[in-house]
C-alpha cells in the first residue's frame, strides 16, 4: 500500500505546479477531444473551460448531465494519476439560467454541494450587482481593520500616509479593474 507523506521541502510548491499543469492539460484534452464542452465568450470569444489559482479551480462547462459526468471522471483520472483528490463535498455546482432543483439533482449525483449566485470568489462577489454600493462591502471591510491597526501605531502623520499609499493603494486597483464601481464606493 502507497501511503502520501507530507514533507517541507522547497521544491514542494513547484511540484504542485507541474502537477496541476497535467490537470490543466487534461482538461484542454477532453475539450479537444469532444469530451468536455466549455463556455465560448460572447462575439466569436475565446472558449473557456477553466481557471486555476494556487489550489482553487473553476471548470466552466455547458451545462448537461454529460458534461457534468464526464467533468467528474476526469477529476478521478487526475487522482488515479496523481493521488491528490479533489475534495468534492467541499466543491460547489452552479447552472447559470438553471432551476435549482435540477442543479441540486446533479449535485446529489456528483457529491457537491448545489451553489447558488451570488458566491464568494478570491475576495470577489461574483454574480452581484456591483452598481449597489452595499455589495462592495467585502472591501471596506479589508480596509477598516487594517486602517484602525495603523492608527494605533505612534508613527508620524508622513509615516501613516506612506504606509497607506503604498499598500491601500494596490488593493482598490485590483477591484477597480474587474468592476465598475460606484462614485459613493470611489470617494469613500
Amino acid at each position: 500500500m502507497l501511503h502520501l507523506v507530507h514533507i517541507n521541502d522547497p521544491i514542494s510548491p513547484f511540484l504542485f505546479l507541474v502537477v496541476i499543469e497535467a490537470l490543466s492539460s487534461m482538461i484542454a484534452k477532453a475539450v479537444k477531444g469532444g469530451d468536455f464542452e466549455g463556455v465560448r465568450l460572447p462575439n466569436n470569444g475565446s472558449l473557456v473551460s477553466h481557471l486555476f489559482y494556487a489550489d482553487d479551480v473553476i471548470i466552466f462547462g455547458e451545462w448537461s448531465s454529460r458534461n457534468i459526468v464526464n467533468m467528474v471522471r476526469f477529476l478521478w483520472c487526475f487522482h488515479a494519476c496523481s493521488w491528490l483528490r479533489i475534495n468534492l463535498s467541499k466543491s460547489n455546482l452552479y447552472g447559470v439560467g438553471v432551476d435549482g432543483s435540477r442543479i441540486e439533482d446533479l449535485a446529489s449525483v456528483v457529491g457537491c454541494i448545489a451553489g447558488s449566485f451570488s458566491f464568494r470568489y478570491l475576495s470577489l462577489i461574483l454574480g452581484a450587482n456591483m452598481n449597489r454600493v452595499n455589495n462592495w462591502r467585502s472591501v471596506y471591510e479589508v480596509f477598516e481593520p487594517r486602517l484602525s491597526t495603523w492608527k494605533a501605531f505612534i508613527l508620524s502623520v508622513g509615516r501613516k500616509l506612506t504606509l497607506i499609499k503604498s499598500v491601500l493603494e494596490n488593493l482598490p486597483n485590483y477591484y477597480f479593474s474587474l468592476y465598475k464601481s460606484h462614485v459613493k464606493v470611489i470617494n469613500d
